[in-house]
């Protein structure tokens, strides 16, 4: 229901310039950055990939709606990579 909320309120031609960057996007590329996959378990877009640094009881939007919790990670690890 989130999801169908979130593109009934969008402009569609926001929605199709993104559905289209998603193909055309080359990646991070070399980079001294660590990176972590930050996931909801229950996102229905994205389906999270076995391999994420962290799973969360959410869905697609998790870094908004479990903020807290993805910001403690993130600082708790940042000196690992």
């Amino acid at each position: 229901m989130d999801v169908a909320q979130m593109f009934a309120e969008v402009e569609p031609s926001f929605i199709r310039a993104m559905c289209s960057a998603i193909f055309q996007w080359d990646g991070l590329g070399a980079t001294s950055t660590k990176v972590f996959r930050i996931h909801g378990k229950h996102d229905i877009v994205i389906p999270a990939p076995i391999q994420a640094d962290l799973l969360l009881d959410g869905g697609h939007l998790i870094s908004m709606t479990h903020a807290e919790e993805c910001v403690t990670f993130i600082r708790t690890n940042q000196r690992l990579g």
